[in-house]
Order: structure tokens, then C-alpha cells, then sequence
């Protein structure tokens, strides 16, 4: 017995590919035993949040935190502990020691950017259910933009962290890529500016999305605000695409939020229309408009206003209270129809261009 015992002592202490066997073993173990300890850490860090759930009831971020799968990166960060722990104790040797180190510190790298994202995720829902409480729709858009903007800066922030942990010097690598950054800069300027004018488009809310607007030339509803461009659907059904940072610098009519929507004519009327007749027509025409309900009274003007080339002219101004630009048309046609309708009882003529040639007797 002593002598297999001596035996098995001195093959546990027998050197293989520069390490002992007990070494070996150790390492063995230590992965098998890691993935166990995977599981059961898994399985009590989801059943801990669950349980949390239900007694609390929490809500906002931490909420959206917890109904994300944060129990298998946890899980992860604590397997990375175990395996720390172990290679401490194992004392492996440098080489190898080394190699596993860098292999745990990306796993612990890649983690702990999952976990972030989860995070991020959660911050998204969170202010998805925020903006959905507020009356102006573009409110909408804030909620991807800070999205992808804060997974970009994980992303930017992990692989910075995974360099340094490499041994990379990142602040050489920085500064090395300075002359390359300050080409790409040059180059992606209107980029950059179109970023910040949507990041202004979103904080001064100049429209909401569905406001009928007007920028420069270009007349329609908004459809869409991205990081680049804003699109807008004309009213002859085309997409038009502008640059934020135009959007951002141009005078932007926006004729979305008129509390009073204005209605405005001119009726010519035919020369030789008695004066007490044109004050007839201008009452009843005044008189109907403002029997409407969706028009504001003290605000219509109907007068007799000019004396053109070949009419009298009548200038018909009034405003409608109504939600859409379909519903003003229905009212306009409605109030031109009435207006025929009155000339035509009252035997008032509508003029058109006309010329008389007087031809001189020799």
C-alpha cells in the first residue's frame, strides 16, 4: 500500500507538457466544477429575480432590467470569479497562466457589454412608455435616437476596454489615429451636422410628426425624423428628403398648429351692378358665413374692396376652426356653392375679361 501510495504521489507530482499532474487535474476540475456552478448560479439568480418581482413589484428601468435575461451574464461574472480564484491557487505556469487569463478577461469583457445592452434596452422601454404619455409626437423619435446612441457608445466603450486589458496602449492608439480622425472628420462634417440638427429638430420641436409644414420650396406633411434627414410627403404624394442640418437653418412654416384656418376670395362682379344690390349680396354672403359653427365671426370680412379692369371686386376672408386640411376644403366648396347660390337668386353677375373696341369715324 505504501508503495502505490509513494507511486500515485510521485505521478501526481510527475511533470507533463511543463507542468505537474496535480496541476493538470486541478484545471480539470476547476472547469468541470465552473460549469456546475454556471448552472446552479443561473438557475438562483433567475429564481431571485423572480421572486423580487412579485414581492416588489417594481417598475420603470429596474423593472424592464430584471424582465431581461440579466440572470446568464450574472451567472457568467460569477464563474469568472470561481475561475480567478482557482488559477490563484493552481499557481500555473506563466505561459499558460497568461493564455487563460486573457481568455477569461474576453469572456468578462464580452459579459459585461451584454449586461450594459440590457441596460440600455431597459432605458429605451422605459422611455418608449414615457413618450407615449406626451401629446407631441415627436417626442417618438427621441427614444430609438438615445437607444442606438448609448449601444454605440457601449460597443465604442467595450472595445476600448478590451484593448486595454490586452495591453494595448489605447491613448497611443488614440493619438496615432489623430490624423486619420481629423481626415475622417473633415470628410463626415455634414454627417456630424445633420446629427445635431435632428438633436435640435427633437429638443426645440419646431413640428410634431403629421404636421402639414413648409420648408424653403418644399410644402407637405412630415412623415419621419431620422439622424440624417427629415422626410416629408407633399401633397402631389412624393417623399422629399431634407438634410437636418437644412432643416435645422431653414424658416419652417408650420401650419400644423394654426388654432383658425384662414379661407380668402375675391368675387369680381359685373360692372353696373346697383350699389344697393352689391350691399345686399355682401350681407347675405357675411350672414351665411357666419351661421356656420366652425367659423369664427368676429373675424369675417366680406367688402366691397376694389375696382378692377373689368369687375367690381369683392373680398371674402373668414377662418374655420377645423382639424385637418380635408375638412377645410369641405367647407370652402360648401361656402362657394352657397355663394352661386345666392348670386343666382339676387341676379347678381360674376364678371370675366372682357375688352370693348370703340372704332373711330373718319
Amino acid at each position: 500500500m505504501r508503495n502505490i501510495a509513494s507511486e500515485a504521489t510521485q505521478w501526481l507530482y510527475d511533470t507533463i507538457l511543463f507542468m505537474p499532474n496535480w496541476k493538470w487535474i486541478g484545471l480539470t476540475t476547476a472547469l468541470i466544477a465552473g460549469h456546475l456552478i454556471l448552472g446552479l448560479a443561473r438557475h438562483f439568480i433567475e429564481g431571485a429575480k423572480s421572486n423580487f418581482i412579485s414581492k416588489q413589484n417594481p417598475s420603470g428601468i429596474v423593472r424592464h432590467l430584471l424582465e431581461e435575461n440579466i440572470h446568464s451574464p450574472l451567472a457568467w461574472l460569477i464563474l469568472i470569479g470561481f475561475w480567478n480564484f482557482a488559477l490563484e491557487t493552481l499557481n500555473l505556469h506563466e505561459t499558460l497562466t497568461k493564455n487563460v487569463q486573457n481568455i477569461i478577461q474576453a469572456v468578462l469583457i464580452f459579459h459585461l457589454i451584454r449586461l450594459a445592452s440590457m441596460g440600455v434596452d431597459s432605458v429605451s422601454r422605459s422611455l418608449e412608455e414615457f413618450v407615449k404619455t406626451t401629446e407631441n409626437t415627436l417626442d417618438d423619435q427621441l427614444a430609438p435616437f438615445i437607444t442606438k446612441t448609448l449601444k454605440v457608445l457601449v460597443i465604442v466603450f467595450g472595445v476600448l476596454l478590451a484593448l486595454q486589458s490586452f495591453g494595448f496602449n489605447v491613448m497611443s492608439l488614440l493619438a496615432g489615429l489623430g490624423l486619420g480622425g481629423l481626415a475622417l472628420a473633415l470628410a463626415a462634417q455634414d454627417t456630424a451636422a445633420n446629427v445635431f440638427g435632428s438633436i435640435t429638430i427633437i429638443l426645440d420641436r419646431p413640428f410634431q410628426m403629421g404636421d402639414w409644414v413648409k420648408v424653403g420650396d418644399t410644402e407637405g406633411v412630415v412623415e419621419e425624423v431620422g439622424f440624417r434627414s427629415t422626410r416629408i410627403r407633399t401633397f402631389y404624394k412624393s417623399l422629399v428628403t431634407i438634410p437636418n442640418s437644412t432643416m435645422a437653418k431653414e424658416k419652417i412654416d408650420n401650419m400644423g398648429v394654426r388654432p383658425l384656418r384662414r379661407i380668402r376670395h375675391t368675387l369680381g362682379i359685373v360692372y353696373g351692378t346697383p350699389v344697393s344690390k352689391i350691399q345686399d349680396f355682401q350681407a347675405r354672403i357675411k350672414l351665411m358665413i357666419n351661421s356656420r359653427p366652425e367659423v369664427s365671426a368676429p373675424d369675417t370680412t366680406v367688402v366691397f374692396n376694389a375696382l378692377g379692369d373689368f369687375s367690381l371686386q369683392i373680398l371674402v376672408n373668414f377662418f374655420v376652426q377645423v382639424a385637418d386640411s380635408g375638412q377645410e376644403l369641405a367647407i370652402q366648396e360648401s361656402v362657394l356653392l352657397e355663394i352661386l347660390k345666392i348670386a343666382e337668386e339676387m341676379g347678381v353677375e360674376f364678371a370675366y375679361p372682357t375688352q370693348t373696341i370703340h372704332v373711330a369715324k373718319s
